[in-house]
């Protein structure tokens, strides 16, 4: 299996997204940071002393309240964003007088952390799995509000893949929704290129129009391209190219470099680079280019050295190691010489990459190859394979370019096969005077073309190839992201049948099916129907008592069941005191009879409240539901303490409150002392809950009774004590 595989400038190159199986490790610089920030403003105007602030978002999460902004805004933050170890800081700029409060919910809308009285610029260490961030302000009018959350770093070991049919994780990127939202003819992605004549390739294809709306649009969320090819500029596993740094945008699965044997995939010719760029540079980071597939995540998988060139035997492995690590589509910017098609049709020269790619297939993986740049009317290998789409090159003009092989190959039944063309570049660089006739995209960071560094501008089939990929990567996205057979064949079909014809009506063996157009591709797709949702009731079980006094508890159970009435596990049930004056809330996960139960604290103002039970639902499987009981929450009973000491002049009395229940001091409460009925003085109970008063020469009678009175407060009830002097 010695034959040479090609992948240099003007030859064959290859690109890979993966979804991975098992844990994976996350490329991004170690030890990096990045932050989500934004503004809102809180309009609320204080009304003697009270807010409603908690009453305002208490069970609307994750929805934005009706009430947004009025007393507290609500800070959503992007999927997958990482909080691990950082700070939230929330700036107010208005000169009133105010302080901001922190709550901190996750995606299940369950409360994971407070921080209270954080002042008008503090930070709070944000809590693990925080997705909705709910800045409050309990006084204070018309305060603008900067929330900046950092965005943390995780590196998990990852298992070695194990080779299947179908993947076990799906990828989960998280900068989904980053694409600019209004194209037009003149786009031509993210500017600061010195020379570029921009991105016609993404122009040509509507790739940018492909991207827009949230309903009709797809950006390759959720959707894997491995990239089989020189590797990706990945810095050593830490120091990612900048335009391939976004969150989520690399992954890299150990054992996938086939050249040197190790867990590392890093370019070290820059085609693999340029490749990986065409399917899915980042955008909307002011810097270099944009790809197809903006929201794709790309995983690489190294079969070409330093220079370019491979062996065949490296390939089964390598398609083999992206299938099992869930990609979706398989990009091979590379191949063999186009004189042994002829031959491969008749007699199968490469049976195992032939199974390798079978294998694929039957898990839903699109494998897309570069046609070839020998000049020759047939696709080269792998591109001829059977269930590959074989991509051709074409120039601006939607012209075939001089060097490409057409994209014609046939299937076992004599039928034409998958094959189109995308653009590729016209071949035609003069001292950069020519670049915008070719495609542009990352390269390798030393790499220095006509002032843009890290940035080159080539041509060849194997810049064509990821143009298709990733328009694969956006019609796997429109129809839903789940890897299958017949996903995998809808989107071949869907890309054949709506490429742009060209040349002679229909297929032809210049163009194949056409030039491949993003915009028609996912225009094509029905938007899958979402699964059917299941109602569900939350109920309390057992009594639950109508009161409860301050600082105590109260026991709360609830039950959880499907429609059918079948309990529901391992869902976390959401318990509230609520009312006028406030509101508390815990957690507890349903067991396996669909029961949660817990001890609710009652640490809210005596009055009228509701228990209540909600459970918030999980997205495509259950509805939310809830229950709730009326319920009054009493002042404490308290117990006065007196002692006697000294005699004469010295004679002091100490009085105490204490909750009756705890023994725990009251602090801060009035006190009155009494000698023989009469009063003779009060004070504030202290940190320890006591107050020392010296008797008054007239009640130092040793006969005399004294007595200190608690008259109570709307947190604890009136008590006495007594003792003769």
């Amino acid at each position: 299996m010695g034959k040479s595989v090609k992948g240099a400038r003007g030859a064959l190159a290859v690109v890979l997204s993966v979804a991975a199986a098992g844990a994976m490790l996350q490329a991004s610089p170690a030890g990096a940071t990045h932050s989500y920030t934004a503004q809102g403003h809180i309009s609320f105007a204080e009304v003697a002393g009270v807010s409603t602030t908690e009453t305002e978002f208490r069970v609307t999460c994750p929805q934005m309240p009706g009430s947004q902004g009025d007393d507290a805004y609500v800070f959503t933050l992007p999927d997958g964003f990482d909080v691990t170890g950082t700070t939230t800081n929330a700036t107010g700029t208005s000169t009133s007088d105010y302080d901001l409060d922190f709550y901190y919910y996750s995606a299940a809308c369950a409360r994971v952390g407070t921080d209270f009285d954080v002042g008008k610029d503090e930070s709070g260490l944000t809590p693990a799995g925080t997705r909705y961030v709910i800045v409050a302000a309990f006084s204070g009018a018309d305060i603008p509000v900067t929330l900046s959350v950092g965005h943390g770093v995780v590196s998990s070991p990852t298992p070695t893949p194990t080779v299947t049919s179908s993947p076990t994780t799906e990828p989960q990127p998280q900068n989904c929704g980053s694409y600019p939202e209004v194209p037009n003819d003149r786009w031509f992605s993210d500017p600061g290129l010195v020379n570029a004549g921009g991105q016609w390739g993404l122009r040509k294809i509507r790739a940018p129009q492909a991207w827009q709306g949230s309903n009709d649009g797809a950006t390759g969320c959720g959707v894997g391209v491995a990239v089989v090819d020189t590797g990706i500029d990945v810095g050593g596993g830490s120091d990612l190219h900048p335009d391939l740094a976004c969150p989520g945008k690399v992954r890299i699965v150990p054992e996938t470099d086939f050249i040197e044997n190790d867990d590392l995939p890093n370019d070290q010719n820059g085609h693999g680079t340029h490749v990986a760029g065409i399917i899915g540079a980042c955008t909307n980071n002011t810097i270099g280019v944009g790809g197809v597939a903006p929201d794709s995540t790309l995983v690489p998988i190294r079969v070409l050295d330093a220079a370019g060139d491979g062996t065949a035997d490296t390939l089964p492995g390598a398609i083999d190691a992206a299938t099992a690590a869930g990609a979706h589509v398989i990009n091979m910017s590379l191949g063999f010489q186009s004189a042994v098609a002829p031959v491969e049709l008749l007699f199968p020269l490469f049976p195992e990459i032939n199974d390798a790619i079978e294998r694929a297939r039957a898990a839903g993986v699109v494998v897309v190859a570069a046609a070839g740049n020998e000049t020759f009317p047939l696709c080269a290998h792998p591109a001829i394979a059977e269930d590959v789409i074989c991509v051709g090159a074409s120039d601006p003009r939607d012209l075939n370019s001089w060097y490409g092989n057409f994209p014609v190959k046939v299937d076992e039944n004599g039928e034409p096969g998958p094959g189109v063309l995308a653009p590729g570049g016209t071949g035609t660089i003069f001292f950069c005077q020519q670049e915008d006739e070719d495609i542009i995209s990352t390269w390798l960071r030393e790499g220095d073309t006509c002032g843009d560094v890290g940035y080159q501008s080539i041509f060849g089939t194997s810049m064509a190839a990821p143009h298709v990929a990733g328009v694969a990567a956006l019609v796997y996205d429109k129809i839903g992201g789940g890897r299958s057979a017949a996903n995998g064949q809808t989107v071949i079909d869907t890309i054949t049948s709506t490429a742009i014809d060209l040349y002679a009506p229909g297929y032809d063996p210049a163009s194949g099916y056409g030039r491949v157009d993003a915009l028609s591709a996912i225009g094509a797709v029905t938007d899958p129907e979402p699964p059917p949702v299941e109602n569900t009731s939350v109920g309390f079980t057992g009594n639950v008592p109508a009161t409860g006094q301050f600082t105590d508890s109260v026991t709360l159970s609830a039950r959880l069941v499907d429609s059918k009435g079948g309990p529901i596990s391992g869902e976390s049930l959401t318990f509230q005191l609520f009312g006028e004056d406030g509101f508390s809330e815990q957690n507890a996960a349903t067991d396996a009879q669909g029961v949660a139960q817990l001890d609710l604290q009652l640490d809210l103002p005596p009055g009228a409240y509701e228990v209540i039970v909600a459970y918030s639902g999980k997205t495509g499987a259950y509805n939310s539901s809830t229950d709730r009981q009326p319920f009054e929450v009493l002042a404490e009973d308290s117990a006065s303490r007196i002692r006697v000491e000294g005699s004469g002049s010295k004679k002091f009395i100490t009085g105490t409150v204490l909750d009756a229940d705890s023994s725990h001091p009251v602090r801060n409460v009035p006190l009155g002392f009494y000698a023989n009925g009469n009063f003779i003085g009060e004070g504030m109970t202290n940190e320890a809950g006591e107050i020392y008063f010296e008797v008054p020469g007239t009640y130092r009678s040793k006969r005399a009774t004294y007595e200190v009175r608690f008259p109570g407060t709307l947190f604890f009830r009136p008590s006495s004590a007594s003792s003769r002097g």
